[in-house]
């Protein structure tokens, strides 16, 4: 899959930075455990000694070089295990003096024999989606913002609490090994639909785990310009990969087109066969939804994402009101 030169650049800085700050705090554990017991430091310049022994011994091509060698390796083994057994006794834990790297795997080089890391692999998505979704004027909100008193009392306002829960526990349980359900936000503008959506990609992004965020013009144009390389990238690749994938206002593209909903369908087929989560939110009814995108879409929308119908009053003129009614 292919990446942008930006997010490939920070993906490296942070792989990088991640291996600095493992070694220094390593060589600051050295420092004080040397200073607080004074006999690890001579156990480890012995080792460090037998090293050299061992390599000098070998380049003297003596007959008995291989059997001074084991010797000296079983010493070291003992010496290694006496600093352990040390270093379990004085902090808890006996490869104190071991970098402590993020990613054990790679030693947060990035690279497992030559092949790209799962972490760097992580990396690369989380700054190719953020990037793809920087060009949204969508503003990303937290659930602690929510604010039950525009919503009327009764029926509604306890809906949007309950769906106020259920957006943070399915935050909270994205991680797991369950499959999320793809989930389709429905109702009138102003009600909180691209709120929530907001809400969510923020939290999970806390979580450390990548959604793509983007507004269903900005995200099928792009598409289209790349599809007739008016811009370079592989925005569809990561589309169909991404954890999340999030698409604001359905509806609101000031046109369609066949290659709209050529791109529209394969992202939101291409995902369930994946079993990869997307959220939608939309203004249109599922009536209009199978007049404008065929029943190819609207089947797979109504039928695999969770319905989520949103009601009430624009929370837009409410807040409005408010500013008028405060002046």
């Amino acid at each position: 899959m292919k990446y942008t030169e930006k997010a490939s650049e920070l993906a490296a800085r942070e792989i990088e930075a991640r291996r600095t700050a493992a070694l220094e705090e390593q060589r600051r554990r050295e420092t004080e455990i040397t200073a607080r017991m004074p006999e690890i430091g001579v156990l480890r310049k012995k080792l460090r000694d037998n090293y050299i022994r061992i390599i000098k011994l070998v380049a003297t091509h003596d007959n008995r070089a291989a059997e001074t060698a084991a010797n000296i390796r079983e010493e070291s083994l003992s010496t290694s295990e006496s600093i352990a057994l040390m270093l379990e006794n004085s902090t808890g834990d006996r490869n104190y003096l071991e970098p402590k790297y993020t990613c054990p795997n790679c030693q947060d080089t990035g690279y497992v024999d030559g092949i790209r890391c799962e972490c760097l692999e992580k990396l690369l998505m989380k700054y190719t989606l953020e990037e793809m979704s920087s060009g949204s004027a969508i503003k990303l909100h937290d659930f602690g913002e929510f604010r039950t008193d525009y919503y009327p009392p009764g029926e509604i306002r306890e809906r949007m609490i309950k769906y106020h829960t259920m957006f943070v526990n399915y935050c909270q349980d994205f991680g797991g090994t369950s499959t999320k359900r793809s989930m389709l936000f429905m109702g009138e503008t102003g009600l909180g639909k691209t709120f929530f959506s907001s809400c969510i990609v923020k939290r999970l992004g806390e979580m450390g785990i990548s959604a793509a965020f983007m507004s269903a013009f900005d995200m099928l144009r792009t598409l289209e310009n790349e599809h007739f390389g008016r811009a370079e990238g592989d925005t569809m690749g990561h589309l169909l990969t991404a954890p999340l994938v999030v698409i604001d206002d359905l509806g609101a593209e000031p046109s369609q087109s066949k290659f709209y909903n050529t791109f529209f369908y394969n992202i939101i087929n291409g995902r369930i066969n994946r079993m990869l989560p997307t959220i939608i939110s939309t203004n249109l009814t599922p009536d209009i939804i199978k007049a404008r995108y065929g029943n190819r879409i609207a089947s797979r929308m109504l039928s695999e994402f969770l319905p989520v119908l949103f009601r009430g009053t624009d929370i837009r003129q409410q807040k409005s009101a408010q500013r008028i009614y405060s002046t």
